[in-house]
């Protein structure tokens, strides 16, 4: 009977482990990439709308080079201040699960006005009305596209709703889970392994850190666009950090309970001797 308990309690003791572990790692989920003010903190502190505004009005000069027009067609076409709405309507669209059409009325009217204004400044007569709709319509574009990260979020808003309320749901049920398996072990198979469990978790929390420096090449990480991978880049960084400071913790707070218990143990002893 003392064999099997000693099995149980070795594989209660375990699982405890790998929860704790779970628990710990999608709350850093929870807090990080699931947390609507700290992604928008996070893209402040990147300069994220800077980047992205030099990004829309790069590739909108880069695109007029074979319209025949003049720069002076793209001048107050949008400001930084537009590209910070946009993008954060956008992001509250991705939090909620709604849809998000990115509103460039007021980018065309704008550009249409500019092209008028030059051409009757420099008395130029259109011969090609089809070509020049269609450079206001690439420039356009180029804006909705930059903002809107190349739609590549827009068929997944829902799913990342979803997700969002499995890691609320698995926060809950470890925490659930642990109570239920650490009061076993300590009521039935009489075994305080919380010191263990806190150590244990620790460890695999501190080996999931270095392996995940290990496979990903931080450095040269390419999404969607250089302004998007250097939020990855930073968001990855700051998730190392959680699991770095969560390991350091659970592992102290295991050695704590560990001199605890063995400082208890040794009172008993004494006690009894």
């Amino acid at each position: 009977m003392s064999k099997i308990k000693i099995v149980l309690r070795g594989i209660l003791g375990f699982v405890c482990s790998v929860l704790m572990f779970i628990f710990a790692f999608l709350l850093i989920i929870r807090v990080t990439v699931y947390n609507k003010n700290y992604v928008l903190k996070k893209l402040d502190q990147v300069n994220y709308y800077e980047k992205v505004y030099s990004e829309i009005s790069k590739d909108m000069k880069n695109n007029m080079l074979s319209s025949g027009l003049d720069e002076v067609v793209l001048d107050s076409l949008f400001t930084e201040n537009d590209v910070i709405k946009d993008t954060k309507n956008l992001i509250g669209s991705i939090y909620s699960g709604s849809k998000f059409e990115i509103d460039t009325d007021f980018l065309k009217d704008r550009l249409d006005k500019n092209i008028k204004d030059y051409l009757s400044k420099n008395n130029i007569e259109v011969t090609d009305q089809k070509a020049l709709d269609k450079f206001v319509s690439n420039i356009v574009s180029i804006y909705k596209k930059e903002i809107g990260l190349y739609g590549y979020f827009e068929n997944y808003t829902k799913k990342f709703v979803k997700i969002g309320k499995f890691i609320d749901a698995g926060i809950v049920i470890t925490i659930f889970l642990i109570i239920i398996l650490m009061a076993v072990l300590r009521f039935v198979l009489h075994r305080k392994y919380l010191g263990v469990v806190l150590l244990s978790s620790g460890m695999m929390l501190l080996y999931f850190k270095f392996y995940i420096y290990e496979q990903i090449d931080m450095k040269n990480i390419l999404i969607i666009s250089d302004s998007f991978s250097k939020f990855i880049k930073q968001l990855l960084l700051d998730i190392n950090n959680y699991i770095l400071i969560s390991s350091i913790v659970l592992l102290f707070m295991g050695i704590f309970f560990n001199v605890i218990c063995a400082f208890k143990k040794v009172k008993r002893r004494k006690k009894i001797s």
